[in-house]
């Protein structure tokens, strides 16, 4: 190689296709004696020519953020790529190695990227390979790239293809928060779990996502139908303005937290594999070491409580003995207890005991033992056989009585008939003795939107509109016009199976955003459009709406949208909760 590098480590081989293998190689430049990260393949390989283009093109986006080319060559045998070396780790490392970053960190660090993007793709250049690998968190804690446009190069990638930057930046945004990769490039970070087909949103799959950044990664990775995921410089302006003051957050990227405090760190080893282009050692908290006990921490005798026996405040009495304590004194054998009584005194009268027929002496060693008398035999029945079960019977039927006066005197001092209701036969069929409406529990949702296509509505949510919870919300899509005939479609709704037919009186839905249009329609059967169904009711509500319905009949209670409230990005409504009052019919 000219004599100028030397090739230390081998890092990574890597393929595409059916091509010869490339190798990665951590190097020195015995010109200018610093460390280098060399790309190498044969000079008759297919991908030369791209190669050396592409970092020809790298060498043109003017950011410090980029690992810059520094050299690029093609000699007789080979054709390698020279770039800056940088101490680091990489994001599929890291979060790998600690976990899922926390919101406001993961926040920045994507807003780094986006923002290197957004130089680069008004040069109509992309970084074509974006993946964990390839963004690093350097040992001053900046954030790198990687490979820029070199990377696609080598695994026969287009370095212009800009949407697919934006979905690989919405995947870096989405491990970051997560752990998992969800991009279009090729990774070895794990995909997501899936929900019914469906990619699930950052907060299903780690909690406490905040909802700025949770909307944000679905706009990206799966835009809305008809739509198109934002340019790299607006999502850079919305991460920044979620971090607000980034100052201190590279050290908090350095200890993986949001403290930016400075604490102390200390260095642990990185592996250096994938294609990585980390160093052996980074910045990461120190762990402190326990301190060693104090007489306080040592266990005191008997479970006393353990006091410091030293300072102004010390009771030395509960410090330890210092001789061990004697044994208790054996325990003295009872006395023995004679057999029988002791004979009277010379002179003493005999004590005697009758029983039965027999005479026993208790006062002398030859007394003879006491005889029990002849069991006596069973009386016999008096009486007619059965009156015992009789009398019982009659105990507890007179019990029964009893009651039954106490609740009759009871329901008579309420003003109520004897059994407890009211015994004029008009009352009862008063208003009153009506069945009230309920709340309708263990309610199902599903969405409505038959315009959609396919005819989905933010489907994967829609429970949250039913859950019981006012914190949790169900979201339509963001329009760009409102709904009506002016708009992309004429409305969307939820349908809230009931489970049984309800006479329904009152429906009561609560917004996050206002004003709302919604109709409300009750059918016995499920809808799979409202077009040509009457509305039970009709109305324009604000954050909270009560929706009288008067005894509708039907199983299926369907709200329905009609004009949805203003947000900073178009129109789009928030259903928290719908609550539907009725009885059983």
């Amino acid at each position: 190689m000219n004599q100028r590098y030397r090739l230390d480590d081998l890092l990574h081989e890597f393929t595409a296709g059916g091509t010869a293998p490339g190798r990665f190689w951590r190097g020195q430049d015995l010109v200018l004696s610093r460390p280098v990260a060399i790309h190498v393949i044969g000079s008759d390989d297919a991908r030369a020519p791209a190669l050396m283009a592409a970092a020809r093109r790298s060498a043109t986006v003017p950011d410090a953020r980029i690992l810059r080319v520094l050299d690029a060559v093609t000699d007789e045998e080979i054709s390698y790529v020279v770039n800056e070396w940088s101490r680091g780790i990489s994001l599929d490392d890291l979060v790998a190695a600690r976990g899922p970053l926390s919101p406001r960190r993961a926040a920045y660090l994507a807003a780094e990227v986006a923002e290197v993007l957004a130089a680069a793709h008004s040069r109509n250049l992309a970084h074509g390979r974006l993946i964990p690998e390839n963004v690093m968190v350097d040992e001053s804690g900046a954030v790198r790239l990687i490979g820029f446009a070199v990377d696609a190069a080598l695994y026969e990638l287009p370095d212009d293809d800009l949407d697919h930057d934006l979905a690989d930046l919405g995947g870096i945004l989405y491990c970051a928060l997560t752990g998992r990769w969800t991009g279009r490039s090729e990774s070895g970070v794990p995909r997501p779990p899936e929900h019914h087909g469906h990619l699930m949103r950052p907060r299903q799959v780690r909690a406490g996502v905040p909802g700025a950044l949770d909307d944000l990664c679905m706009s990206v990775l799966r835009p809305a139908s008809g739509a198109s995921s934002p340019p790299a410089r607006e999502i850079h302006q919305v991460l920044t303005g979620f971090v607000g003051d980034p100052t201190g957050m590279p050290d908090a990227l350095l200890r993986h937290d949001d403290d930016t405090s400075g604490s102390a760190t200390q260095a642990i080893p990185l592996p250096l594999d994938g294609g990585s282009w980390a160093a052996e050692t980074m910045a990461v908290p120190a762990v402190e070491e326990p301190p060693p006990p104090t007489q306080a921490d040592i266990p005191t005798q008997a479970g006393m409580p353990a006091v410091d026996d030293t300072g102004e405040d010390g009771v030395p009495w509960f410090s330890p003995r210092s001789e061990k304590a004697p044994p208790p004194p054996p325990l003295e054998p009872p006395p023995e207890k004679p057999l029988f009584a002791p004979d009277p005194p010379k002179g003493e009268p005999v004590r005697r005991s009758r029983t039965g027929s027999q005479e026993a002496v208790t006062g002398s060693t030859g007394a003879v033992p006491p005889v029990l008398p002849a069991a006596a035999p069973p009386p016999e029945p008096s009486g007619k056989p059965g009156r015992g079960w009789l009398t019982l019977a009659i105990g507890i039927a007179a019990v029964v009585i009893l009651l039954v006066g106490v609740v009759m005197a009871y329901n008579i001092g309420r003003g109520q008939g004897l059994l407890g209701r009211d015994d004029d036969p008009d009352d009862a069929a008063s208003p009153s003795a009506e069945a009230k409406p309920q709340v309708v529990r263990r309610t199902v949702a599903d969405d409505l939107d038959p315009e959609g296509d396919p005819p989905s509505e933010s489907g994967d949510i829609v429970g949250l509109a039913v859950d019981g919870d006012p914190n949790t919300s169900w979201r339509t899509q963001t329009y760009l016009q409102q709904f009506g005939p002016g708009g992309l479609k004429f409305g969307v709704g939820l349908v809230i199976d009931l489970r049984q037919v309800y006479d329904v009186a009152t429906v009561e839905v609560t917004f996050d955003g206002e004003p709302n249009g919604l109709e409300v329609y009750v059918t016995p059967d499920k809808p799979d459009d409202v077009e040509g169904l009457t509305p039970a009711a009709t109305t324009r509500a604000g954050a909270q709406a009560s929706v009288d319905l008067g005894g509708a009949q039907g199983r299926y209670v369907t709200v329905w949208l009609t004009s949805l409230p203003q947000v900073s990005d178009g129109y789009r409504a928030e259903i928290a909760e719908v609550r539907v009052l009725g009885v059983r019919s």
